[in-house]
Order: structure tokens, then sequence, then C-alpha cells
């Protein structure tokens, strides 16, 4: 069979491209990484398998772990492993051909040592990603090359911390431009960076070929305070990493999604998904990259919803169940973070009364005692309002047979006292 030139340079280029050896997922097992010395222009890296289980003869060496962004080229460039060709993103590879001047220890970075290719992979390795940079030595935190005279913003950062007094002069304006210009680098919006940086024994900034210490750049925010309120805006990303690193309050699922979802990532899925190694308790919650973003959105509302450890949230509620309430608000917060606009909102909440506990139709009924200030009491005033609440009568506790006679747990017609039925949508109260 004849093959075209551009055809047959396809084959080879396939025939030459790494694949990697499938990892065990029975097991807590790696992969780690370990860059050669410079081969001419080539970036060259050897890949191994090792386990966590300390007691396995398998297992692993000390590593540091990489966190980075992957940018918008992520696959332009190509490493050689075993002889064969791995694409990787600029971004990555600007920061392996620095590091493969150093001493050749062994790194896990998420784009080489996980199959990105198998999803059942992805799960794994994202399940322990938690405890992949709490076991590493160290993280590195890689913030670009050099550009922006972000060598004046990573000494001022270094100096922070200088017993000489340095740290007391007012900035320079050439100082305080590339500082601006360092934090509001993509890294620091990136979500994933939380659970990085966070779980890290130390943490190295890197720019270019320049490091400092996370240590001196929180000190950094101490010394620099005014200076720092006065850019906001621009310190906002790169503050609340610091602010969560020395946090000691309890985190629950709940509070991490209402607070971080903002941040970004290009799988959507991972904006629940990045969250979860940071909850200090197993949370009812199988992270799956085959579901559908929907379905990642009601299984994150039932682990919510089943999660015993966040009712300190909902102690200030009087007139209304903190837990219903709040369920709601983090479904209509999830829909717009996620982008399930596939689902109506008042369809969304609907769905949750119909799967969650039957009591929480109750406790939707106490909202209409409100004055529908917020999306969550205009949209629940909606539903109460209309023959929904009348169909549910027949389909919850009752298996759908309206036949049948059994009295329910539940008089939903009580819970809309003095509203009239109607299939309108509801009108503020004035």
């Amino acid at each position: 069979m004849d093959l075209s030139g551009e055809a047959s340079s396809r084959l080879h280029v396939q025939s030459m491209a790494y694949q990697h050896e499938p990892l065990n997922l029975s097991r807590a097992q790696i992969r780690l990484l370990r860059l050669f010395p410079p081969r001419g222009s080539t970036v060259t890296a050897q890949v191994a398998h090792f386990d966590f289980d300390e007691a396995s003869p398998e297992y692993g060496p000390a590593y540091e772990a990489i966190s980075y962004t992957w940018g918008e080229d992520v696959d332009g460039r190509t490493i050689q492993i075993a002889g064969r060709h791995l694409p990787v993103g600029d971004n990555l590879y600007r920061l392996l051909n620095i590091l493969q001047h150093g001493g050749g220890g062994w790194l896990w970075i998420d784009q080489i040592c996980i199959d990105q290719a198998n999803p059942k992979e992805r799960n794994h390795q994202v399940r322990m990603m938690h405890q992949i940079f709490t076991r590493a030595l160290g993280v590195i935190a890689w913030l670009g090359d050099t550009a922006d005279n972000s060598d004046i913003a990573m000494q001022c950062i270094a100096d922070a911390d200088d017993p000489n007094g340095y740290r007391a002069f007012p900035l320079l304006k050439a100082t305080q431009a590339a500082l601006v210009a360092l934090v509001l680098r993509p890294y620091w919006s990136r979500l994933w960076i939380l659970q990085e940086v966070i779980a890290a024994k130390t943490v190295q900034l890197m720019r270019g070929q320049k490091t400092v210490d996370w240590t001196y750049f929180e000190t950094f925010f101490d010394f620099h305070h005014r200076f720092c309120v006065n850019y906001a805006p621009a310190f906002r990303n790169a503050h609340t990493i610091v602010r969560a690193r020395s946090e000691t309050e309890p985190r629950t699922l709940f509070t991490l999604l209402l607070r971080f979802t903002d941040r970004g990532c290009k799988d959507m899925r991972d904006k629940v998904y990045g969250l979860i190694g940071l909850v200090p308790y197993d949370v009812d919650l199988a992270i799956d990259y085959e579901k559908p973003i929907e379905t990642v959105l009601f299984d994150v509302l039932r682990a919510i919803h089943g999660d015993p450890y966040h009712d300190h949230a909902f102690e200030n509620f009087s007139y209304v169940s903190g837990l219903f309430y709040n369920l709601i608000e983090i479904a209509l917060h999830l829909r717009r973070k996620l982008g399930v606009f596939s689902i109506e909102e008042e369809d969304l909440v609907k769905e949750i009364l119909r799967k969650a506990d039957p009591a929480l139709l109750g406790e939707a009924g106490k909202l209409t005692q409100m004055e529908p200030e917020s999306p969550v009491e205009f949209i629940c005033e909606r539903i109460l309002r209309s023959s929904w609440i009348w169909d549910m009568q027949g389909d919850i506790e009752t298996g759908g047979d309206r036949n049948r006679s059994e009295t329910l747990p539940y008089d939903p017609t009580a819970l809309i006292p003095a509203l009239p039925r109607t299939d309108e949508p509801a009108q503020r109260r004035s």
C-alpha cells in the first residue's frame, strides 16, 4: 500500500510517541520523572513507577512536586523519554529546560506523570493528589520566565526578611510595578494551586532561574501591608493563597466551594475535584472524569446534603432551616460557576427537593414567611405557589402511585398557608 509523504510522516511521528505504561490502579502507585543532564537541544528524562506504601519493595524515593500552569499551548513542545517523544506545554518545557541543569532529583509533574488520555487513571491520581503533594520533600511553584522586571520583584520579596531593615524603606515605583506584574501572573488565579501549596511541607517560588522561599512571601505581606492594600485587586489571589496556607480553621466542602470556585481551571469538573483534597475528612463524592458536568453538580449537592460536619455554618438562621437554605444557595452558586446552564434554576431546585429528605420540603415552606430578598427565596416561593407542590404529593413516599391511601408524613398544602395556588410567578412583596 502506498502512502503519501504526509501520511507516512504522521505514522512515523505516532510510532515515535511515548506511551505510558499502565499504573496498577488497585494500589497507591505513582510515576516519577528524573531529568538527565542537557544533551544538545532536547530535554531528556526517565519515568518510573513507585508505590506509596512504605512496606512495599517498590516504595518510592524522595521527590519534589511541581506546581505550575499548563497555559494555552499545552502540547506545543516535546521532551524525550526512553527514546520517544512526549508532548508538553510551553510553560512546563521552559521550567524543565532550567531544571535539567540541576541535581537530577525525582520530580512529580501532573502533565507527565499522569496518563492524561486515560480517564480511569486520572480519577485514581486526582484522588491521591493531596497525598502526593503532602509527601513531597517540597513544592516548586513555577511562576514562569523572567519578564516585567520580575528579578526586581523576587529580590524585594527575598529582602522582606532582611534583618538590616531594607524592608522599612518605601518601595520604588519600578519595584511596585514589578510586584504587581508578578502577582497578576496566571499562576495565582489557578484553582489547583490551592491544594498544591496548602498541602506542601515547604514551597519555593521560582521565576526564571531565581527562587525565593515561601516564608519570605508571607513576611512581605506583613511588612508591606499598606502597599498590598493600595493594590488590593491585584494582590487578592496571591494573598488568598498565603492566608489559606496558614489557616487553622476547619474546612468543609460547603465553605471551600463557596470561596474558591471562581478560580480558573480548564476542566469545569475540577472546580469540585480540585477542592476535595482540602477537606480534612472523607467526603462521599467519587472523582469520575467520565461523568458529565450536570451529574457532577448533583453528586456534590448530594455530598453536601449528607455532610455531618458543616452544620456550624447554619447556626445563625432563625426563620429558615439553614440546611435547606444553604443547600439551595450552593446549588445556584455551583450552577453559575460550573456553567451548568442546561438546567434552569427553578428545575434545579425542584430536582433537589425530589431527591433530598422529604422533610426539606417542609423547610422550603418556611421561606414564604420571609421577605423574598434573595434568589433562593424568590425561586422557592415561585415553586411553592405553583401546582408543582401538589404534583409532588403523589411522588414522595408513594413511589409515584397517587392512588395509595397511606398518609404522607407531612401535608404539602400546609406548607404554604395564606398563599393562593397559582402557576404564575410570585410577585415581590411591597
